[in-house]
């Protein structure tokens, strides 16, 4: 059965690659590539986050087929660093004009990427309006940091469903 699966060959973590984030939470980053797909009219981009075809840099490997969504789907929020200093979205994963769940697992080429419509101040409730202006300023720059591949990762939070040690490559 689909199961995220990650093996470690010794247990070391090195910071930046995959750390514990609360509990039995974990955050797993991945590189970008060298070109995303960026609509910066529309202030969107194809963002990365799992790559099952090579180790990090602790040794680990993420299956891409054991990625479960459901929840995700659900509340189809995109944080920066897995919200630790900004609790509020910077994105979301979801077509503001149709709804539709903009993520993506590529069982062919083991990956996974998030289509990430980032927050443009167009209305939040319950969030006052000088705050929410702030918030907005702070989604633009994140984004125009990615454009300028000033931000080259990206990063899943998971929780170890199933894992196995891996023998060297």
């Amino acid at each position: 059965s689909p199961a995220d699966i990650l093996g470690s060959r010794d247990g070391k973590q090195l910071e930046g690659w995959s750390y514990k984030l609360a509990g039995t939470q974990f955050g797993l980053d991945a590189y970008f590539p060298g070109a995303l797909d960026i609509d910066e009219k529309r202030m969107c981009a194809w963002v990365p986050y799992a790559d099952g075809n090579r180790r990090d840099g602790v040794g680990d490997v993420l299956r891409v087929q054991g990625i479960r969504l459901e929840r995700h789907r659900s509340n189809p929020v995109h944080l920066f660093d897995h919200g630790k200093q900004v609790a509020l979205p910077i994105g979301l994963v979801e077509d503001p004009e149709t709804g539709a769940y903009t993520g993506e697992i590529d069982l062919a080429n083991n990956t996974a990427k998030d289509l990430v419509y980032y927050y443009q101040g167009k209305g939040m409730p319950g969030v006052d309006s000088a705050k929410e202006y702030e918030h907005a300023v702070f989604c633009q720059q994140i984004f125009h940091m990615l454009v300028k591949r000033l931000l080259r990762g990206g990063s899943i939070g998971y929780q170890v469903i199933a894992a196995r040690e891996l023998g060297p490559d």
